[in-house]
């Protein structure tokens, strides 16, 4: 039964908190949000490699067209930007979703809207992961039943829906829910705003660990930077390579974390990187290395591929040729940003390409690169933890370990797409009435595998999901597994 108020915070608690008035959001014409649309469509019919790829050309019409019904009437920033994600996340490629307006994240960064939790999901049930310090009331392992009078599986119903996903990968909607790290926070913490109004206070039905009665407590939001600061299991955002790559060897075991692929920012030379560790299973004579990635969402090949040459057995090739739905584009390009010389990237010399006259592609030309293997490559058993957060890269570099036959996967199915994702490049297309910047791929890129199920990422050799009893005692029952430890 409803305890009441009893755990209600004070109201001078509350009243300490600086939460500003709600976003002050500009009301967008019809002809302002019509001009954003046409530059969307555009852009996406003319360049988005994998449009079609997972829903049908007419769903995506019919979808676009209802949209374009709702914006001829003044719509309003907030409701306009939850329209536009909505469409793209129909796509089905986590390479193409919706930022936010430079004035929105300016003013999110700067007042507090987040929770002040950070959660796992098990089923429909949220739990405190970790709380700010000055929350008490939510230790680690208390349930969340409601947030503002709404219950959880009514939030996650709503909300599920606007996370990006490759294909049919649908439990990663959840983990993306947790944390994305392409988005401001969590995708709950992204994306409740535009749906349920920014909160001024956070009204929360909990049940407290080890209780049965649901308790009611009411509680500031955070900024993002707070929010940013509460523990997780991995880095949300930003993340390098070589700061999330962490191992541990214990007799004739050795387990390797690598959080992140992104080498970019501050890259490092990854074959070197590796080596430091891998010449140490030598030394150590280890004869069964663990590799955790359950929390890599991908990055740059150039890591991944480092560590295929430090476990497969011989040269191989990683990617087959990309392909690409144009190779030059309408004056909508105005409104593109990207990396890399404007020249080449809008007009490549046609002999880099050849037409796929039958599907309707560019293929490049270019030839497919070989990599070597390294010459401290472990030879030895090989076990790789995978999960719903493995996208992208992570992925890929998956995929490849499990067609060698190299390696044996625990944990749960993947992310993201084996047969290779619609990303590479990225068009950052800004729609000028909003604001909206949109994140449009370029590439599809192959993977130089034998067999994948389309629309899927990859199922693992054995499969272990963690429970709830278990994680809320603190156990990695993964891990466990892979290491021949009871569960």
């Amino acid at each position: 039964m409803r305890a009441g108020f009893a755990a209600v915070l004070s109201a001078a608690v509350l009243a300490a908190a600086s939460v500003a008035d709600a976003f002050p959001e500009r009301l967008l014409a019809p002809e302002e949000t019509a001009r954003d649309l046409a530059i969307l469509q555009h852009a996406l019919q003319e360049t988005h490699p994998g449009l079609t790829r997972h829903v049908a050309r007419d769903t995506l019409d019919k979808a676009f067209d209802q949209l374009v019904q709702r914006a001829r009437q003044p719509m309003g920033e907030i409701a306009f930007y939850r329209e536009v994600s909505a469409y793209l996340a129909m796509i089905r490629c986590d390479h193409t979703k919706a930022e936010l307006p430079a004035a929105m994240t300016a003013w999110r960064e700067k007042n507090a809207s987040h929770l002040p939790f950070r959660f796992r999901l098990f089923g429909e049930r949220m739990f405190v992961h970790s709380s700010d310090a000055r929350q008490p009331a939510l230790a680690r392992g208390t349930e969340i039943v409601a947030l503002n009078g709404v219950r959880v599986a009514s939030l996650l119903a709503r909300l599920r829906p606007a996370m990006s996903i490759d294909g049919r990968t649908e439990p990663s909607r959840a983990a993306k829910l947790e944390a994305d790290n392409d988005l401001m926070g969590s995708g709950f913490d992204h994306f409740h705003p535009f749906h349920f109004g920014f909160a001024r206070e956070w009204t929360l039905d909990i049940v407290p660990p080890g209780d049965t009665a649901i308790r009611t407590v009411a509680m500031r939001p955070l900024t993002y930077p707070e929010w940013q600061a509460l523990p997780w299991t991995a880095e949300v955002r930003g993340g390098e390579f070589y700061k999330s790559v962490t191992w541990r060897i214990a007799g004739r075991n050795a387990v390797l974390r690598v959080d992140t692929f992104v080498n970019y920012r501050n890259p490092v030379d990854a074959l070197r990187f590796y080596s430091a560790f891998f010449a140490q299973l030598q030394l150590a004579k280890v004869e069964h290395l663990v590799i955790d990635l359950r929390h890599n969402a991908g990055g740059s090949d150039e890591a991944a591929t480092a560590l295929a040459a430090h476990l497969l057995a011989e040269p191989f090739t990683y990617t087959l040729p990309a392909l690409q739905k144009s190779i030059r584009f309408g004056d909508w390009q105005q409104h593109v940003e990207s990396w890399g010389d404007r020249k080449a990237l809008f007009e490549p010399p046609e002999t880099d390409f050849r037409k796929l006259s039958a599907v309707g592609y560019f293929e490049r030309t270019n030839p497919v690169r070989r990599h070597a293997i390294a010459p401290d490559r472990f030879a030895g058993r090989v076990s790789v933890l995978t999960g719903p957060r493995n996208a992208s890269g992570a992925t890929m570099l998956i995929a490849k370990l499990r067609d060698a036959r190299r390696v044996t996967l625990v944990g749960e199915a993947t992310g993201g797409s084996a047969e290779g994702p619609a990303a590479g490049r990225l068009f950052f297309v800004k729609l000028p009435a909003s604001g909206i910047v949109a994140r449009i791929p370029v590439q599809w890129n192959r993977m130089d595998i034998g067999a994948f199920q389309p629309g899927l990422g990859v199922v693992p050799d054995v499969e272990v999901a963690p429970t709830l009893a278990e994680w809320l005692a603190g156990k990695d029952p993964v891990l466990d597994v892979a290491l021949g430890r009871p569960r």
